[in-house]
Formats: C-alpha cells, sequence, structure tokens
C-alpha cells in the first residue's frame, strides 16, 4: 500500500465521486463502504486501508472516521469540493467495490452487514482482525471477483431483496449451476442493471 494513502483520503474519493441524491452517504453508510474497501482490497490483496475498525453495535466502525464525520450520523455528509487522485489501479478497485454496495439502502445494508460480522469471531467493541476477514470474506461468492478482470465472470453481492431483480434479468446473461449467481462479466451486468432500474422507475415513477 502507498503509505501516502490514508482513510480519509479514500473517504473523500467517495464522497466526491459517489454522493448524490441517488447514493446519498452518511457518516453510518460511509463506515460501513470504507469497512467494504479494506475487507476486498485485502481479499485482493491490495490492501488499501490499513487503519484498524472495531466492532460496534451499530457494526465496524473506524475511529478517524468517526471522529471526522460522527457528527452526521444518519445525514448525508456534503460533498468536498475536490477528489483526492489516485492511481488509475486503486481508483477502478475502489470503484468496483462501492458501486456494488452504495446503492443498497441503509436498511438493507445494515441487515447485509449484521448478517456478516456474526460469522467474524468478533466481540463487541474488539478489534476486527485480518485473520477473521480473511477467514470469513475469502469463502463468499463476490471474493471470486478478485483480482479483477473484465473478462471473467462476475459474482454479485447477493441481499434477500437481490433475488427477485435478479431474476428480471435476461437469463442468458448468468447461470447459478455452480450453486451461485454468476454473470458473464461485470459490464454486462452493469448494462442489464441500468436497463432493470429503468423499468423499474418507469413503473414506480
Amino acid at each position: 500500500m502507498n503509505n501516502k494513502i490514508t482513510i480519509l483520503d479514500i473517504a473523500n474519493y467517495i464522497l466526491y465521486h459517489f454522493q448524490n441524491k441517488s447514493n446519498s452517504i452518511s457518516h453510518k453508510k460511509l463506515q460501513k463502504l470504507l469497512y467494504y474497501v479494506k475487507v476486498w482490497s485485502y481479499i485482493a490483496n491490495q490492501h488499501l486501508i490499513d487503519e484498524p475498525f472495531y466492532l460496534w453495535d451499530q457494526g465496524p466502525i473506524n475511529k478517524t472516521i468517526y471522529s471526522q464525520y460522527g457528527l452526521f450520523n444518519s445525514v448525508p455528509i456534503p460533498k468536498p469540493n475536490k477528489s483526492f487522485h489516485f492511481s488509475q489501479k486503486i481508483e477502478t478497485l475502489i470503484n468496483f467495490i462501492v458501486e456494488n454496495y452504495v446503492e443498497l439502502d441503509s436498511m438493507i445494508l445494515s441487515q447485509l452487514i449484521h448478517t456478516e460480522i456474526k460469522n467474524l469471531n468478533t466481540e463487541e467493541n474488539q478489534l476486527i482482525s485480518y485473520a477473521s476477514i480473511k477467514l470469513y470474506y475469502s469463502n463468499l461468492p463476490f471474493a471470486k471477483n478478485f483480482p479483477l478482470d473484465k473478462n471473467k465472470p462476475f459474482y454479485p453481492i447477493i441481499t434477500p431483496m437481490d433475488y427477485a431483480f435478479i431474476l428480471d434479468f435476461d437469463d442468458s446473461y448468468f447461470d447459478f449451476s455452480n450453486g451461485h449467481f454468476r454473470f458473464k462479466n461485470y459490464s454486462e451486468y452493469k448494462k442489464q442493471k441500468i436497463k432493470i432500474n429503468k423499468q423499474l422507475q418507469a413503473i414506480f415513477g
């Protein structure tokens, strides 16, 4: 990891590029997004965030982010005036991770992460160790997406709400013969997702 990169730099990047009316990012949501950047970049052998996360009753918490943004709690954090810049490789990884979580509403995201942390063998207020992260997350289907390759199959994040959503996709784009939903690649998944979102918006406004 580049030692000049801090968790606040990555927070700034996320807020600048992903904070909008469609994807409101509060302090609670920012903590979760940064936790996933830490988890999946570690699984991808990139290790972008070296700062610790602790298991609080609200989920994984980083104290630096809590000190900087804790006052915003459940309200949107103001978008920064400018973005921190990383290498293309790092930005691609951050974008990939955040894109797959940022559209989840707070309730679904909280349910997802609380289900996961039950499997980390970590007591409340204790450090979430790299050993527990690797043991649990490396066995999830999403881990198969790393290292990133635009031509390899894509395994999406699946929440209870996503099963119905994914079944609306053109079934020529995915299969679950291996026991997991798998799309031909990430690009096709995003195209299908945009198509379905437009259809849903047309129906529900």
